[in-house]
């Protein structure tokens, strides 16, 4: 049952998702990833009841990515840098949500990096 959950949530993700490369500590090159990233106009997401953020709808400083499980997106760790959509994201937070010892898919918290590596 949790690999059927797996192969739908990964599916769904893909569907949704844009190509990104995961700059993680102890990797040599880049991994290839898919994300989907829904920005967010501050880290709190309280406000979110109600509001309606297009998927794709870049522009803001924080975001919230969603990743299929996978080799490369479970290497990510916070402190690493995500490059996806033409934008530079520093991982904040990252969690992985698992039904019976199976990881499904990672969620995480992302702020926007500016190209000298600060934050926005």
């Amino acid at each position: 049952m949790a690999s059927e959950i797996k192969r739908l949530i990964t599916r769904a993700l893909d569907s949704l998702a844009v190509d990104g490369l995961l700059h993680a500590a102890g990797q040599d090159e880049p991994l290839p990833v898919r994300v989907v990233l829904q920005p967010v106009a501050d880290r709190n997401k309280s406000y979110l009841e109600g509001t309606e953020t297009p998927l794709g709808g870049y522009g803001q400083n924080y975001g919230i990515g969603y990743l299929p499980a996978g080799e490369e997106s479970l290497a990510m760790q916070a402190d690493d840098w995500l490059d996806t959509a033409g934008e530079q994201w520093r991982v904040r937070r990252r969690e992985v949500f698992s039904l019976r010892g199976e990881a499904l898919y990672l969620w995480c918290v992302l702020t926007k990096e500016e190209d000298d590596g600060g934050t926005v």
